[in-house]
């Protein structure tokens, strides 16, 4: 088994996705993530593409009317000009 583990650990692949050190990296955190609710019915807001945010319920679930997405950079300034 362990000369198994060192054949894999070995591999020109592995060492090369153990070189990227890949899990150090952290993803982008945006300003208001986990912090929006929709004001119809109280659910979570999630990224609709790459620049929109949008109500989760109605977008995923189909349990709220509310489908209007917007554009995350266009909340996160009227937010900081708060």
């Amino acid at each position: 088994m362990k000369a198994r583990q060192g054949e894999i650990a070995q591999d020109p692949r592995v060492t090369a996705i153990k070189a990227t050190r890949f899990w150090e990296k952290k993803r982008q955190i945006h300003l208001l993530t986990g912090l929006l609710r929709c004001g119809t019915c109280g659910g979570g807001f999630a990224a609709v593409g790459r620049d929109y945010l949008a109500c989760s319920a109605a977008r995923k679930l189909g349990t709220c009317r509310q489908r209007t997405s917007i554009r995350r950079a266009v909340l996160e300034e009227a937010v900081l000009q708060l």
